[in-house]
């Protein structure tokens, strides 16, 4: 992965590699430089004018930070990705987020709108997510 890094530090695809590099940071434990490199990512995105680019890796952090169980940070990402982008693909990222950080409110708003993600989501029952996903449904009686 470090040479496909340095071999993209002087392409178009550093904003990408810069993304794919942050799950592997998170996948390997170093969750503080996976942040770090997704939002360098997304700064990447915003000096390219990449607005959509940059709410897509604002989503893709939100998402891991969800299942890593860092619920403010995914919430946070969230609401940046949904704040530069309201396309589809963005939409349907921040309801996952937003219903594994446990603001299944704000992410069945989400997927209720015109167009929208209705639907069940898989959760693998490991995640540290799941328990709080399996509470959340009980207590709405669904």
């Amino acid at each position: 992965m470090d040479r496909e890094v340095a071999e993209a530090r002087s392409g178009p695809e550093l904003q990408g590699m810069s993304n794919a590099q942050s799950f592997v940071l998170a996948y390997s434990g170093h969750l503080e430089a996976a942040r770090k490199m997704s939002r360098q990512a997304a700064d990447f995105a915003h000096q390219a004018g990449g607005k959509e680019a940059e709410a897509q890796y604002e989503i893709d952090a939100a998402q891991r930070e969800a299942l890593f169980g860092n619920l403010a940070e995914a919430r946070q990402s969230a609401k940046a990705g949904l704040n530069l982008s309201k396309s589809r693909d963005v939409e349907a990222g921040a309801a996952f987020a937003l219903a594994l950080s446990g603001d299944s409110s704000r992410s069945q708003a989400l997927t209720a709108l015109p167009g929208g993600y209705e639907g069940q989501i898989f959760v693998p029952p490991d995640a540290p997510c799941a328990q709080r996903l399996t509470a959340e449904h009980a207590r709405e009686g669904s």
